[in-house]
C-alpha cells in the first residue's frame, strides 16, 4: 500500500512539473531534488519547533520555502506563457486555491475546534480571530500587530504556522501581476528588471521596519519579499544550465550553505539579516537548472523516493506539526519537554503523508470538477465553521451560581477574603475583564507603544495646588483611587501615563518592538519638563519595576541601573516635590482569569502564594528609597500570604499583571486616605 502510495505522489509530482515546463516530451526536465529540497526545509522547521539540541536555527528553513516558492511560482507562470502565449490570472488564482485551501481549511477547523475544547472560554473569541486570519490569508499581518516574537513565544498562537502561508499568499497576489506588466512592457528583461527591483527595495525596507518593531520586519511581506523575488529572478533570468560537474559542486555548495545557517543561528539572530543570506543563497544554489552527473551527489540524495515522499507532504507536514505541538503548551501553560516534542512531531509526519494523499489529491480533483458557484458555497461553509463556534462560545457559562458579598470597610479591615467560587454577581464579569480601564484610557492621555506623546489628563484645572501621577500602566492602575483623593484633598491632579515606561531614567528594550524603546526615554524628558513648569506639591509614581529586570540596555546588574535610573529621575523633578512611590503589584506567571474560568466551582484552584508572584530584590530595593521619597505598598490590601484572582465579589486583576478598575476603586480604601492626607496642606 505504501508503495503504491509513493508511486501515485511520484507520478503527481512529475505530471506537475511536465505541466509547468510546457515540454512534456522532455522528461529530463523533471527535478525531483526540489521536493527533496522542501523535504529539508520541513525537516529543520520541524526540529526547530521540536527543541531538538543543536538545531536552534532550525526557523531559517522557512526562508528555504521562501526561494523555493518564488521559484516555482515563477516557472509556472512562464511555462503558462510559453505555452498560450499569456498567463490567465484567474486560472492561476484558481489553481493556487485548489492548492492551498482544502488542507489550510481543514487544519484550521480542526485546531479551531480542538482549541474551543481545552481552552477557557475567554480566549474563543481571539481563537476565532487567529482561524479567521489563518484561512483567509493574514496570519502574518495579525501576530506582527500583536508584536509576537516567533523565536521566544511557544504560546502565541495555535495558529501561528500560517504566517508563512499568509506571507505566499499575499506574494502571489503581487507578484504575477507584476510579472505580467514587465513581460508585456519588456519580455524577460523587462521581467528581470522587475524581479530586481523588488529586491532592492524590499532589502531597502528591512532596516525600515525593524526600527518600526522588529516583528514588523520577521512577519511582512515587504521585509520577506526579496527572498521570494531571488527565486522569482533565477526562473526568469538563467536559461542556460551549467555543466554537471559545476553543477555538482554548486548544489554541494548551496547544501553547506543552509546547513551552515542553520548551525549558526539561534533564538537571537536577527531574521532578516545578514545570516539569512546562507539558507537564501544554499537554496538559489540547490535550485538552479543543470545536467545530473554521477558525481552530484546532493541531486542523488534529495531525488531519494524517501525524501520526495516527505517533500510532497511538507505543505501538509508544516501545517500540521504546529498545532499539535501549541495546543499542549495552550492547555498546560508550561513548555513540553523536547523528547515528547520529537513524539508529536513524528506524529504530525504520519498525519501530514495522510493528509497530502486525500486533501492534497483528492480534494484537488474534487474541486477541479466544481463549478465556480459550488466553490463559492464551500469556502462559505468554511467560513460559516468558522463563526458559528464562536458564536456559541460566547454563551459559555463563565461564573458559578452562588452570589458573595461585596467588600465593606469593616470586612476589609479583616484582610482580604477569598471565594471558594466564581461569585454569580462578580464584577466585573471575566468576558468583560479587559474593558475594566480606570479613567486615563478612555481619556486616550496615556500613550501606548508608539503613539506620540499625548496631553496630559487634567482634573480641576482651575485649581492652583496641584499634584501629579507619573509613570506606565502599573501607575495608570491606581488613577482612579489618586484622583478619588485629589477630589477629598481639594487639589487638581495632571496624569501623564506611557505604556511599558519605567519611572526611573532606564533605557530599556521592549519585547513586543524587539529594539530599545527611544519613544520611552524622548516621553520622559518631555513628562519631567512639564512637570517642572507646573511644579505640583506631590508627584505619585509607579512603574512595573521587576517587568524591566532583564531588559536594561546598560550591561551592568540590573539593580546598580535602576538605582542610578531613579537618582537621575528624582533630580529632574522640581526641587522641595513630595515624591510618593506606590509598591507594584503580584505579577502572575499564567492568566488568572482563564484559569478562573476553568475553575468556576473551585477558584482557590487558582490562588498561589504572594512570594511566587512578587520580585523580592526589587520591592527591597524600593523600600529602602528612604526620604524625601514616601513609599506605599498597597499589597496588604489583595493578598495575605496568598494572592487570590478573585476577592469578595471583586475580579482582581485584568490581566497577568495589572488590576482592573473595579478592584483598584474597591480594594484601594486604604490608598486613597493615606494620599488624601499626604496631599492635603
Amino acid at each position: 500500500m505504501f508503495r503504491v502510495l509513493v508511486f501515485q505522489m511520484r507520478h503527481h509530482y512529475q505530471m506537475l512539473l511536465l505541466r509547468a515546463s510546457g515540454t512534456p516530451s522532455r522528461r529530463r526536465s523533471l527535478r525531483p531534488e526540489l521536493q527533496g529540497v522542501r523535504a529539508v526545509a520541513a525537516g529543520v522547521v520541524l526540529a526547530f519547533h521540536a527543541g531538538v539540541p543543536g538545531l536552534d536555527g532550525g526557523f531559517l528553513g522557512v526562508d528555504v520555502f521562501l526561494v523555493l516558492s518564488g521559484y516555482v511560482v515563477t516557472n509556472v507562470l512562464l511555462a503558462e506563457r510559453r505555452r498560450l502565449g499569456s498567463i490567465d490570472l484567474l486560472s492561476f488564482v484558481v489553481a493556487r486555491f485548489r492548492r492551498l485551501a482544502p488542507t489550510a481549511v481543514v487544519v484550521a477547523l480542526s485546531t479551531f475546534a480542538v482549541a474551543l475544547l481545552m481552552t477557557s472560554p475567554l480566549v474563543h473569541p481571539r481563537l476565532a480571530a487567529e482561524a479567521a486570519a489563518a484561512v483567509l490569508g493574514y496570519e502574518n499581518v495579525l501576530l506582527a500587530l500583536r508584536g509576537v516574537d516567533y523565536l521566544q513565544d511557544d504560546t502565541a498562537s495555535a495558529f501561528q504556522q500560517f504566517w508563512s502561508l499568509g506571507l505566499e499568499v499575499q506574494f502571489y497576489a503581487v507578484w504575477p501581476v507584476a510579472l505580467i506588466l514587465a513581460l508585456r512592457s519588456g519580455g524577460r528583461r523587462g521581467a528581470i528588471w522587475a524581479a530586481g527591483f523588488g529586491i532592492v527595495a524590499s532589502i531597502v525596507s528591512v532596516p525600515l521596519a525593524r526600527a518600526v518593531a522588529e516583528p514588523f520586519a520577521f512577519f511582512m511581506l515587504p521585509s520577506r519579499a526579496w527572498e521570494f523575488l531571488l527565486g522569482a529572478l533565477l526562473a526568469v533570468a538563467v536559461s542556460v544550465a551549467f555543466t554537471p560537474a559545476v553543477t555538482a559542486v554548486v548544489r554541494a555548495a548551496g547544501l553547506l550553505a543552509v546547513a551552515g545557517g542553520v548551525a549558526l543561528a539561534g533564538p537571537e539572530t536577527e531574521q532578516p539579516g545578514p545570516l539569512t543570506l546562507l539558507p537564501v543563497l544554499g537554496t538559489a544554489a540547490l535550485v538552479l537548472p543543470g545536467t545530473s552527473a554521477r558525481s552530484d551527489v546532493v541531486r542523488r540524495m534529495l531525488s531519494t523516493r524517501p525524501v520526495v515522499v516527505l517533500g510532497d507532504a511538507s505543505y501538509s507536514i508544516y501545517l500540521w506539526h504546529w498545532p499539535l505541538l501549541a495546543l499542549p503548551v495552550l492547555v498546560r501553560g508550561a513548555p513540553t519537554p523536547w523528547p515528547f516534542r520529537v513524539l508529536l512531531v513524528a506524529a504530525a509526519v504520519a498525519v501530514g503523508l495522510v493528509s497530502a494523499a486525500v486533501l492534497e489529491r483528492r480534494a484537488r480533483r474534487l474541486l477541479e470538477r466544481c463549478r465556480p458557484r459550488t466553490t463559492m458555497v464551500l469556502a462559505v461553509a468554511a467560513a460559516a465553521a468558522l463563526v458559528v463556534p464562536s458564536v456559541a462560545a460566547v454563551s459559555a457559562r463563565t461564573t458559578s451560581d452562588v452570589r458573595v458579598p461585596g467588600p465593606d470597610a469593616t470586612s476589609a479591615a479583616l484582610g482580604p477574603s477569598a471565594p471558594d467560587v466564581v461569585p454569580a454577581n462578580v464584577t466585573p464579569g471575566l468576558t468583560d475583564v479587559l474593558r475594566d480601564l480606570p479613567f486615563p484610557y478612555p481619556a486616550h492621555c496615556v500613550a501606548e507603544l508608539l503613539d506620540p506623546p499625548p496631553d496630559p489628563c487634567v482634573t480641576d484645572a482651575g485649581r492652583t495646588r496641584r499634584v501629579a501621577l507619573l509613570g506606565d500602566s502599573h501607575a495608570m492602575q491606581w488613577a482612579d483611587v489618586v484622583r478619588r483623593a485629589a477630589e477629598d484633598a481639594r487639589v487638581g491632579l495632571t496624569v501623564h501615563g506611557r505604556a511599558a515606561c519605567p519611572f526611573a531614567d532606564i533605557r530599556v528594550v521592549n519585547p513586543q518592538l524587539g529594539r530599545e524603546y527611544r519613544e520611552c526615554d524622548a516621553w520622559r524628558r518631555a513628562t519631567f519638563a512639564s512637570i517642572r513648569a507646573e511644579r505640583p506639591e506631590v508627584v505619585v509614581v509607579g512603574e512595573a519595576t521587576s517587568l524591566y529586570r532583564g531588559r536594561q540596555v546598560d550591561d551592568a546588574p540590573f539593580e546598580r541601573v535602576w538605582r542610578d535610573g531613579i537618582r537621575r529621575s528624582l533630580a529632574a523633578l522640581p526641587a522641595g516635590t513630595r515624591v510618593v512611590f506606590l509598591q507594584d503589584t503580584p505579577s502572575w506567571s499564567f492568566d488568572p482569569n482563564e484559569c478562573l474560568a476553568r475553575h468556576l466551582e473551585a477558584a482557590d484552584q487558582c490562588a498561589r502564594p504572594s512570594g511566587e508572584l512578587l520580585d523580592a530584590g526589587v520591592r527591597r530595593e524600593v523600600r529602602g528609597l528612604g526620604p524625601p521619597v514616601t513609599v506605599i505598598d498597597p499589597l496588604s490590601a489583595l493578598c495575605d500570604r496568598v494572592c487570590s484572582p478573585v476577592l469578595w465579589n471583586v475580579l482582581v486583576y485584568r490581566d497577568r499583571s495589572h488590576l482592573t478598575a473595579t478592584a483598584a476603586r474597591e480594594l484601594g480604601g486604604p490608598l486613597r486616605h493615606r494620599l488624601s492626607a499626604i496631599f492635603r496642606p
